[in-house]
């Protein structure tokens, strides 16, 4: 699809960008980048979903494993998944360095915790060499047990204080930074026009879709494609470090069901007994605590880290959205040139956020966007006629 945008003055804006977080952020970035300055970006505080503020790492890689995913919707669709994301990770780290933000790339591991498990790595580890994408697979003694396979990914993990990122991100876009709740959107031939709650109406060639659940509201449409769910992330503090594995900070482990993050020798992250929510959690978009996941984190830090003496030092609880078939939904919205979105990461938000408003961004400048494959685009749900 090629996206012309004919400048027509200060009246009539070159872009609206709907949300400040991962996506439209990357998105203002990256139009900057192409000499794109004639826009908006609406912090569409209502909506917009910020899972920034208590984070201390970016991953490029979802939490699911890549043996379903590739199964159900193929190996572009995963591949496409994988660079965008990678590319959004590469950016954040560009932009740090830029200015002066400590950030250090560093490995994910996938652990199995069963033979069943071990086999779905070694698939896995398939799916990702054929892809051309590193991937290896090493034997590890861990935690005074047994040999466990161990899948690691490099420099897929951006360890930094996330929150910083952001905000710095908004100083630099700061003079096109408008506060408003979004109540609705427009298109004719035209232009599009954005209503907000305070009754202010803003005009422009294309409207990016940047905030999250918040997409549902102002398109009906898609309403039953974004899925919010409940999780928690859960601070324990320990006595002696359980790690045999030097800098290993994130680990996915026991077919992803919990994530673990290294903050310090004395303290660990575990996020993860979801599935002991109601429902899993799916269908709330209010963060809530819930006492059962604490407990299944816990249990799986003594079971398979061997620690007995935890002292549990504070919970966080968080909504994400994932989508109806497990893919991010980024592109221009079918039917409705003038719209692009993007959202739906469950878990990978920030990298996959960056990597998605860059994409947008080449959309809008030139047209095209050699990343985005057409099976993460919204079109994939259109109903044929």
């Amino acid at each position: 699809m090629q996206v012309s945008i004919p400048h027509q003055g200060n009246t009539i804006y070159d872009v609206i960008v709907i949300g400040s977080g991962a996506t439209g952020l990357g998105c203002a970035l990256s139009l900057k980048r192409f000499g794109i300055n004639n826009f908006i970006v609406i912090a569409d505080q209502e909506n917009n979903l910020d899972l920034s503020s208590h984070a201390k790492f970016i991953s490029a890689l979802p939490i699911e494993n890549s043996t379903r995913l590739t199964q159900r919707n193929g190996h572009d669709a995963w591949k496409s998944y994988l660079e965008i994301s990678k590319r959004g990770l590469d950016e954040i780290l560009k932009f740090s360095n830029k200015n002066g933000i400590a950030a250090i790339k560093g490995p994910i591991h996938r652990l199995s915790t069963s033979r069943h498990e071990c086999d779905e790595i070694y698939k896995s580890n398939q799916i990702w060499q054929s892809l051309g994408i590193p991937s290896k697979l090493e034997n590890k003694f861990l935690y005074n047990s047994s040999n466990r396979t161990v899948q690691v990914h490099d420099d897929c993990l951006l360890r930094s204080n996330v929150h910083h990122i952001m905000e710095t991100a908004k100083l630099e876009i700061f003079e096109h930074l408008h506060c408003h709740e979004v109540v609705q959107i427009e298109t004719s031939k035209e232009f599009a026009t954005v209503r907000t709650k305070d009754n202010k109406s803003f005009k422009s060639e294309i409207i990016v879709l940047a905030n999250g659940l918040g997409i549902s509201k102002l398109m009906p449409e898609m309403g039953d494609k974004l899925i919010p769910y409940q999780d928690q992330w859960n601070k324990f503090k320990f006595n002696t470090s359980p790690f045999e594995i030097g800098d290993w900070f994130l680990i996915f482990a026991q077919y992803s069901l919990f994530t673990l993050f290294n903050d310090s020798n004395e303290s660990l992250w575990i996020c993860g007994g979801r599935f002991k929510r109601k429902f899993e959690g799916i269908g709330s978009s209010t963060p809530s605590l819930c006492s059962r996941s604490l407990q299944a984190c816990h249990s799986f830090a003594q079971k398979f880290l061997k620690l007995e003496k935890l002292e549990h030092l504070c919970s966080i609880a968080l909504n994400d959205i994932n989508t109806c078939d497990e893919l991010p939904i980024i592109g221009p919205m079918y039917g409705q040139e003038r719209i692009l979105l993007a959202t739906g990461y469950a878990g990978a938000g920030i990298a996959v956020g960056f990597g998605a408003g860059s994409c947008l961004a080449d959309l809008i400048a030139s047209g095209k966007c050699l990343q985005l494959d057409q099976s993460l685009q919204p079109s994939r749900f259109q109903l044929p006629d």
